[in-house]
């Protein structure tokens, strides 16, 4: 029984990424902005990672930069954002962990959130792949579920927002998932 409800919702993910993707890509997703508290927003997601990222003996770690202004965004789909990217570190991690950072970015008006990870990172000539559809990299020798939409779903609603995303990784060393939002 449970494992039939596994595969259920594991196919259920799957068909609601795949609409997701397709009602983004032909610009029929509707986003809902709102004045985003980051501080808020960041503390309420990694309450609930902890104990999953726990169950790995991982840990999490949030560094903030302190007076951020608010952000007009999609709260649920910038928590997709999040969660995909935790969701990843923690699959791709075995000891270690996972740091969210928020600061003010370099170029004006934007926000930089990164999300790294202690992990196998991703080989150099995979990092152009990363943000495709049905693209999984890494380790071949190692099967990890998934669909391989969490990231191009990601680039998606960075791209919404008005804003952009990238991947820097060293094998074997880690992941580090920067993306940049307006203010």
């Amino acid at each position: 029984m449970d494992k039939a409800k596994s595969n259920i919702d594991r196919l259920n993910r799957l068909i609601n990424d795949i609409l997701d993707l397709s009602k983004m890509e032909s610009g029929k997703m509707e986003m809902h902005f709102s004045s985003i508290d980051i501080y808020k927003l960041i503390s309420e997601f990694v309450e609930v990672q902890k104990p999953l990222a726990a169950k790995k003996n991982l840990f999490v770690e949030v560094e903030i930069e302190p007076n951020l202004p608010a952000i007009l965004a999609d709260n649920d789909r910038l928590l997709q954002i999040f969660n995909n990217l935790v969701n990843n570190a923690i699959k791709f991690t075995d000891q270690g962990g996972i740091t969210i950072s928020v600061k003010s970015a370099e170029e004006k008006n934007f926000i930089e959130f990164m999300v790294q990870d202690t992990g196998r990172g991703v080989k150099e000539e995979d990092l152009r792949k990363l943000f495709e559809k049905f693209q999984q990299v890494g380790d071949s020798t190692k099967q990890v579920s998934g669909t391989g939409l969490g990231l191009a779903i990601c680039k998606e609603i960075v791209k919404l927002h008005g804003g952009q995303i990238w991947a820097d990784s060293k094998w074997m060393e880690g992941t580090a998932f920067t993306f940049l939002l307006p203010i």
